[in-house]
């Protein structure tokens, strides 16, 4: 019996060996996305396309007339919608119009997180507009400045806007009809789903649709 352990036992190292001494396949390199490449798009002509359709009396995230409509009833609150994705760095283009209420802010999410953590781009109908970081389910705070600001490049009341924004490492900003606004560091989220918010302030209704909303690769 001692014999055949021996045996086994040289033939285990010999194998060893030769797996050794045997090339070892080459890793397959990472795939490259070309800058513009688009990862993802919806102009919500069809309403099964994947985004959050709720409705309570306090907001409605709703398909409407060839958009994504997010209506938010009382003043304080804010509502949100994903297309369930999960993505990294991204570009992100979407029109938006107001059609109700001025002391409020919308606009894109990026690197939205299970918990409810996200990173928020807004504007709001008065022409003000900044950057926000939520953590879990605590509430919005501002990123780069104490308060939002204002500029003229926002069209205000229920003019249409062209929000983009760019999620590149740490590295958030934000464009407004081909100007940008706010560039802002924070490296908290690195991934997650992207996404349009709606909120109200003091406003006691506040209705923002959205259409075309593009993710390319920055």
């Amino acid at each position: 019996m001692r014999n055949f352990k021996y045996l086994f036992a040289i033939l285990g190292v010999l194998l060893l060996g030769t797996l050794a001494c045997e090339s070892t396949p080459e890793q397959a390199a990472p795939e490259v996305i070309a800058t513009g490449a688009v990862l993802f798009e919806d102009d919500f002509s069809n309403p099964n396309s994947g985004w959050d359709v709720y409705s309570d009396e306090i907001s409605t995230n709703e398909y409407y007339e060839g958009g994504f409509r997010i209506s938010v009833n009382q003043p304080g609150y804010y509502s949100w919608a994903n297309p369930q994705l999960d993505l990294s760095d991204v570009h992100i283009e979407v029109e938006t119009k107001s059609n109700g209420g001025e002391d409020n802010y919308f606009g894109v999410l990026c690197r939205y997180q299970p918990d409810g953590g996200f990173y928020a781009f807004v504007i709001s109908s008065d022409g003000y507009y900044g950057v926000l970081k939520r953590i879990a389910e605590a509430d919005p705070i501002l990123l780069g400045a104490s308060e939002m600001l204002e500029s003229s490049v926002i069209h205000a009341g229920e003019a249409s806007n062209t929000i983009a924004v760019d999620c590149v490492g740490n590295q958030l900003t934000l464009t407004v009809n081909g100007q940008t606004l706010a560039d802002v560091v924070d490296g908290d989220f690195t991934s997650g789903d992207v996404g349009v918010i709606v909120a109200t302030l003091t406003a006691e209704n506040t209705v923002v649709s959205f259409d075309n909303f593009s993710v390319q690769a920055p």
